[in-house]
């Protein structure tokens, strides 16, 4: 991701850890994070918590090769705008904050459970992360919802 970003000249900042994203984010006040839910010293929804409070204004999105739905309600919650996978190309990335462009990450030729998914994933991150908000949007209770949450299969 960074390489084809600075290929699309892009100023790129780069850390290992939740501690040193924060830090440099003080200090270069990107536009733009692309934080891994998976982290050496704090996980992704900590860092992005931590980020959101640093800026408002900021775009924030999570970017992980594990995307449940409980993970996406997370990050949602605690301020991204964004969950995609980790295969995501960087040209719909910048699309989508650079002109507000939807990105699609709709399954092809998936199965039912991962269509699903994908529906359940897509209203999370339309309610922000809030499970009540989503169940009402997909038209079942919140209890139904959060059942479908613990059956979820992962990556779609």
């Amino acid at each position: 991701m960074r390489r084809a970003l600075e290929a699309r000249h892009k100023r790129v900042l780069e850390a290992s850890d939740g501690n040193t994203a924060i830090a440099k984010a003080c200090e270069g006040k990107p536009q733009l994070a692309l934080v891994d839910l998976w982290m050496p010293d704090q996980n992704g929804v900590w860092t992005i918590a931590n980020l959101r409070s640093l800026d408002v204004a900021m775009v924030i999105v999570l970017l992980s090769g594990d995307l449940e739905n409980r993970y996406v309600a997370d990050a949602m919650k605690a301020g991204a705008e964004h969950c995609l996978d980790k295969f995501t190309p960087a040209d719909a990335i910048l699309r989508y904050v650079e002109q507000g462009e939807p990105i699609d990450t709709a399954p092809s030729g998936s199965t039912i459970a991962e269509a699903s998914n994908y529906c359940v994933r897509s209203a999370l991150i339309r309610a922000k992360g809030n499970v009540t908000d989503a169940a009402r949007m997909l038209g079942i209770t919140r209890c139904g919802l959060q059942k479908m949450m613990k059956k979820s299969v992962g990556r779609v």
